[in-house]
């Protein structure tokens, strides 16, 4: 067995570590990314049409530039243009104007714990490689 010099296996072992680091940091924006991307396909899918059908067609995501600093991987999956107002209305219900209530359709709450599980799962999958 070859011997090594103490500070120079100290360098190696830091190189090491930053090509792992470097490793998860790609598998976390990968995981995060698809997460994302699927968790809008299902939030189209499942949202409730509404009159006019749009609502379940303005579901996007993003990375969020005002998170990015804190944690560089964050993305919003979000309800753009008007329906963003609605969105808690339809999630948890709301009272009508001439009285009585109206039942919420949970869509946003479900998959949000979906994409949890399944981000979770990714990145699992993905440093065990």
């Amino acid at each position: 067995m070859p011997k090594i010099n103490i500070d120079q296996f100290a360098i190696e072992v830091m190189q090491e570590l930053d090509a792992y680091r470097e490793d998860v940091q790609e598998a976390v924006e990968k995981a995060v990314k698809e997460t994302a991307k699927q968790t809008d396909a299902e939030l189209r899918s499942i949202s409730p049409e509404g009159d006019t059908g749009e609502y379940a067609k303005h579901w996007s995501y993003k990375r969020d530039k005002n998170l990015s600093g804190r944690h560089r991987y964050d993305m919003v999956v979000y309800s753009k243009k008007p329906e963003y107002r609605i969105t808690h209305l339809l999630e948890k219900g709301h009272a009508k104007r001439g009285g009585g209530r109206v039942e919420g359709i949970p869509h946003i709450g479900p998959a949000e714990k979906q994409a949890v599980k399944d981000y979770e799962k990714r990145l699992k999958g993905k440093l065990s490689q």
